[in-house]
């Protein structure tokens, strides 16, 4: 698996969704659109080839993958 593509803005947007259980929330504490926040947590999600967040939960929770 190649990380490299992975960024630091992913990785921060990931650990802000962890931590409000809310993409809406978290793109607004993260200065940044829900949809471009979304975006990149999804991206961050094809480059691991797993599901870090189960979005039919609400709130957000995290998969077995994503703990």
């Amino acid at each position: 698996m190649d990380l490299s593509s992975v960024t630091l803005t992913q990785l921060r947007y990931a650990v802000a969704v962890d931590r409000w259980r809310s993409f809406r929330v978290a793109a607004r504490r993260s200065n940044v659109s829900q949809p471009a926040l979304s975006m990149q947590v999804s991206k961050l999600e094809e480059t691991l080839g797993v599901h870090v967040f189960d979005r039919s939960r609400n709130p957000v929770v995290p998969t077995e993958h994503g703990e």
